[in-house]
């Protein structure tokens, strides 16, 4: 496995309480419930995955180092490998 993936579930898990809100109000509450059962699994390039989709997928206006939305912070620490 690839060694800066070991850490996503761990950093997930850290994190998650912080940025969940974002993924609830733009994704649906079964997406945060992937995500957990993902983490839960330890399916780390899945989780990956679909964190970095959601980054893709979010609305740069609100989501981006200027408006530094509450969460973004650590949803970045997250997914930087």
């Amino acid at each position: 496995m690839n060694e800066n993936l070991d850490g996503i579930v761990a950093k997930y898990e850290r994190n998650k309480k912080e940025f969940q809100w974002f993924i609830e109000k733009y994704f649906g509450i079964d997406m945060v419930k992937k995500l957990d059962i993902l983490a839960e699994e330890k399916n780390q390039p899945l989780l990956f995955n679909m964190l970095n989709n959601i980054w893709f997928e979010l609305p740069d206006s609100k989501f981006n180092i200027m408006e530094n939305s509450k969460g973004w912070r650590e949803f970045l620490e997250v997914i930087e490998v």
